[in-house]
């Protein structure tokens, strides 16, 4: 019999760390008030069917430390058809420079599915640790 917990645990501490460094440079209240906001936003103005203004909600580092620039949240329509009814959220995370940008499809459904992936309870942190994984990417890779 193999035990992984010994790994879950060392998992769970490297993530706390980089959670905890995270906290250190983006405070969760900015991170947390950009995701509330993008919820909200997205409960009233997205439609069941057809075309909607992008919602968009983003903010911006401005510390050093960390090799993230811009980071926002967008929900769109995936179809300019009046009959259209498939969303996509998308997260979009730039180098400090602007110059290189990572763009992932979070998710893609209809409205009712969007706004459940939005409030699942794991979310936020989830989204936190692609924002530590996108950091860490564009440090190996050396951008700014």
């Amino acid at each position: 019999m193999i035990n992984f917990e010994g790994n879950n645990q060392l998992n769970n501490k490297i993530t706390q760390l980089s959670l905890n460094k995270l906290e250190k440079i983006l405070p969760n209240d900015k991170i947390d008030l950009m995701l509330k906001k993008l919820k909200a936003r997205a409960d009233f103005e997205m439609t069941d069917a057809g075309t909607f203004k992008p919602i968009v909600e983003s903010i911006t580092n401005h510390k050093p430390v960390i090799e993230l620039g811009n980071i926002s949240l967008s929900i769109k329509s995936t179809s300019n058809l009046n009959t259209a009814k498939e969303r996509i959220l998308e997260a979009a995370i730039s180098t400090k420079s602007g110059e290189y940008k990572i763009e992932k499809n979070l998710a893609q459904g209809r409205r009712e599915e969007i706004l459940k992936f939005l409030n699942r309870e794991d979310f936020s942190e989830s989204f936190k640790r692609f924002l530590i994984d996108c950091s860490d990417d564009f440090e190996k890779k050396g951008l700014e």
